[in-house]
């Protein structure tokens, strides 16, 4: 699959390789994703476009640097909202799915402005108890 923007659907079995986009779409998408919230403001559609981008990479197991850059931008301060109460669930969720390693590693703070941001400041995460 090429398209930038997919419906969020909850799977009730395993994808057809043509209904999931890989990794190389998933990052141009979610750039795609962060141009039209900074346009439109649309909070329910980047919602399900961003909860779109994570079922792709889970389907995919893909854990890289770019599967936690799509968490921190998923994550509301990221996308201006106070909507804690529905994002953090689901990034702690997400966070503790990462291997180990990755659960210690630095993230880049700035990662959440822009999808394509090339200067960041970071932060260490710890690998909760």
């Amino acid at each position: 699959m090429t398209s930038l923007e997919k419906p969020y659907l909850r799977l009730t079995c395993a994808p057809s390789p043509d209904q999931v986009r890989p990794e190389h779409i998933l990052v141009k998408s979610l750039s795609h994703i962060m141009g039209k919230w900074k346009k439109d403001q649309n909070y329910a559609f980047v919602c399900e476009q961003l909860k779109s981008v994570r079922q792709d990479l889970t389907i995919q197991n893909i854990q890289n640097s770019f599967a936690i850059k799509s968490i921190r931008v998923s994550r509301s301060d990221c996308l201006g909202e106070a909507r804690h109460d529905r994002v953090q669930p689901v990034s702690d969720e997400a966070h503790r799915s990462l291997p180990a390693k990755m659960r210690t590693s630095v993230i880049p703070t700035s990662s959440c402005v822009t999808a394509s941001s090339t200067t960041s400041t970071s932060t260490t995460h710890p690998t909760p108890s």
